[in-house]
């Protein structure tokens, strides 16, 4: 039995083969005796075998010297503490130095160092005047020269940047950010409401349980519902009332941005007037969107089925007005306000194409149908989870 015991300040790396090399050679060296007199018979015999145990630790030792790894040098021992500025100057009576470093151009591939020939410049490279003759000149000498060379190539840089100026880099083109400047916010109304809530709590005395945010708050909170109320009196079955003494229609039309749901909140209030006994006419003013004119009429179909003319007195309640796609949409709602005043009709809901706010033509034309038909109410369309088909179209 073999016990190797290890010290902590040596890491003896050599040990597990130096154990397998024991191994071999005692078993390769007492074969012979294990096999004729057995394993048990030789316990309490003795063994010659130190003088091979000496051989194979040193053998272990030599090889683990010539596998070390390689120190790493010390700062003292690099060659850099050793460049010093004493020893790049050339003084009398030193050779000069064989191997040159090429000169490193934009654009070619790196080059090895190569060797000079005393007598000959490497092509590509300019020899410094009077380099054979440095032998000869005084240290100050040869400063005064390495000075006036290193300004020389700084001049000759500098006008050859000015004659040839670099092209600015070409950018590359890609999809540009979804970022406005100030955001999604009015910076005039917001300097206003910023003002109203000054005057508002000048002069005013805090409590003692409160604090300025708070207080801040709470006046920014009812600024903000005294700008959001409505200024005038909103109610839809009042003004149809009020209409029908007029004998004219209650004109409502619905605008939006793409996909908001427009038709199907058009067919909601449709069934809302419906329930509350008015006749409804749909003007399709969509067309523009394929299927926007389908898809009004299955609403008319499926209000028709749950209102029939025969729980009403046989009035139909509630009818399609459209003239197909590509049309003009102001003139379309002009001529169903007029039908709907002949046939009377006590509503008329124009469903307009969805849009975006920064798409003028179609802008124009909602603005027109606004100014040529005078609807009663206008109804913006909007909900949260179409932000993100917004922007797609802004961008």
């Amino acid at each position: 039995i073999f016990q190797v015991g290890y010290q902590k300040i040596l890491t003896l790396t050599y040990v597990d083969k130096l154990i397998d090399d024991v191994h071999k050679e005692f078993r390769d060296k007492y074969r012979n005796e294990f096999q004729q007199k057995g394993t048990l018979a030789l316990l309490n015999g003795t063994f010659d075998f130190k003088d091979d145990f000496t051989r194979l630790l040193r053998e272990a030792e030599e090889s683990s010297k010539t596998r070390a790894p390689v120190a790493m040098k010390t700062f003292e021992q690099s060659l850099k503490s050793q460049k010093t500025i004493k020893c790049m100057i050339e003084t009398r009576g030193e050779k000069p130095k064989e191997k040159v470093k090429p000169k490193k151009n934009k654009g070619s591939k790196k080059e090895g160092i190569e060797v000079a020939a005393p007598g000959k410049a490497p092509v590509g490279e300019k020899q410094l005047p009077g380099a054979g003759d440095r032998e000869e000149l005084s240290k100050d000498e040869i400063l005064q020269k390495n000075r006036e060379e290193f300004f020389k190539r700084h001049m000759k840089a500098g006008e050859r940047a000015s004659k040839s100026p670099k092209p600015e880099a070409q950018k590359e083109k890609g999809k540009k950010p979804r970022v406005w400047d100030l955001g999604n916010s009015n910076a005039k109304i917001a300097v206003q409401l910023c003002e109203s809530v000054a005057k508002k709590l000048e002069g005013k005395v805090m409590g003692t349980f409160t604090t300025v945010t708070s207080t801040v708050k709470q006046a920014l909170q009812e600024a903000l519902v005294q700008i959001l109320q409505p200024q005038r009196r909103v109610d839809v079955l009042r003004d149809v009332m009020d209409a029908q003494r007029q004998h004219r229609p209650y004109v409502v039309t619905f605008c939006g941005v793409n996909g908001v749901g427009k038709s199907t909140n058009l067919a909601k209030i449709s069934f809302w007037l419906i329930e509350n006994g008015f006749s409804v006419l749909i003007a399709a003013c969509d067309t523009f969107r394929a299927g926007a004119v389908e898809q009004l009429r299955t609403h008319t179909r499926r209000l028709n089925a749950l209102h029939p003319p025969e729980s009403h007195g046989g009035r139909t309640m509630v009818q399609l007005y459209e003239k197909g796609y590509g049309k003009d949409a102001a003139g379309i709602a002009m001529e169903a306000i007029s039908y709907a005043r002949n046939q009377g009709f006590d509503v008329v809901l124009v469903d307009t194409a969805g849009r975006m706010q920064d798409n003028a033509p179609l802008m124009t034309a909602l603005a027109k149908l606004i100014a040529v038909n005078a609807p009663d109410l206008v109804l913006f369309v909007g909900e949260a989870l179409v932000g993100n088909e917004a922007v797609d179209q802004l961008v």
